[in-house]
This record gives C-alpha cells, structure tokens and sequence, in this order.
C-alpha cells in the first residue's frame, strides 16, 4: 500500500500535534496503526510533544496576564493543587494566624508549622 505524506498539515507531525490519536492518524493517512507507529515514531513523539507545549504556553501566557481569570484559575489548580472545595460559610469573625519559624542555621529550611489559629475578640 502506497501513501504519499506530504509535509503539509497532512504529516503525522502536524496531526500528532493538533492532538489526533494515532489510530486516528493511521486511519486518515489510510496506514495501519502498525505501519504508523514503526515508520513515524519520533515524528508521532515529537508532534504530540510540541502540540503540548504550544497549548501549555498560551494557557500560561492567558494565566499571567490576569485578564482570564478562567486561565488563571485552571493554572492554579492544574500547577498548584489547589482544588475548588465549595463556599465557606462566613462566621463574622476575624481569625489571626501566627507562623513561628526556627532556624538553627541559615541553611536550615523552615519547618512547616503553624500555631492554631484563634479568633480574636473586640
């Protein structure tokens, strides 16, 4: 079976790196997911690859430009762990925190601990 890839947006590169599967690849360039994988590996590897990076750049630059705070917040879950965990409920009352950090060197890192917090009163 004779297929000619072109080097255009046909190229198992550039379908790799707009996300098509590569079964769906092979399917389009009328190849056998075999035949596919065995004569363009690095191109499927490198496609897929680039099409990533590309994607991860734009939703980073959206992210940091603070216009789109979609972007934004989906950066901060994805990156960050941050996760949605539904509304708090508002008590009125405004708690102070206190961090207390002891170094015996400066090259010591800082130990995570945090003093309970409590509320203060009027």
């Amino acid at each position: 079976m004779n297929t000619i890839i072109s080097e255009d947006n046909d190229s198992p590169r550039s379908l790799a790196e707009i996300g098509m599967s590569e079964q769906e690849i092979a399917n389009h360039l009328k190849l056998s997911l075999r035949r596919l994988q065995k004569k363009f590996k690095h191109e499927l590897r490198e496609g897929a690859a680039e099409g990533n990076r590309q994607v991860l750049k734009a939703l980073h630059d959206a992210a940091r430009s603070g216009s789109n705070m979609a972007a934004t917040a989906l950066w901060v879950k994805a990156r960050c762990g941050w996760r949605d965990t539904g509304a708090i409920p508002q008590s009125g009352k405004i708690i102070r925190c206190q961090v207390t950090y002891g170094l015996k060197s400066p090259s010591v890192t800082p130990p995570d601990t945090t003093l309970p917090c409590t509320p203060i009163t009027s």
